[in-house]
């Protein structure tokens, strides 16, 4: 039987391809590695909300500051994932 996917899944999920188009643009440069580990946070950030221990995993902080405020703010889409995932974690 296929897996129902939540609102905030799905969200999620758009926040890993925003940043895979980011890691994507970096892919060769000093810059990947970064982009690498936000990632593999953003996956981390999935893989509890499935789980459902968002919470234990953010550890008091917000998506944003998990993932690298700085990084978030520089990178326009992604920051848009971010307030997309927030939106529907939030029941909006």
């Amino acid at each position: 039987m296929p897996r129902t996917r939540t609102t905030s899944d799905r969200a999620a999920g758009r926040l890993i391809l925003a940043v895979q188009k980011v890691w994507g643009y970096y892919s060769g440069t000093d810059q990947a590695p970064m982009a690498e580990a936000v990632m593999n946070r953003a996956h981390d950030i999935q893989a509890a909300i499935t789980n459902q221990r968002l919470q234990e995993v953010l550890a008091g902080r917000t998506i944003r500051e998990y993932l690298g405020a700085a990084w978030v703010s520089s990178h326009p889409g992604v920051s848009r994932a971010v307030g997309a995932l927030e939106q529907s974690l939030n029941g909006v």
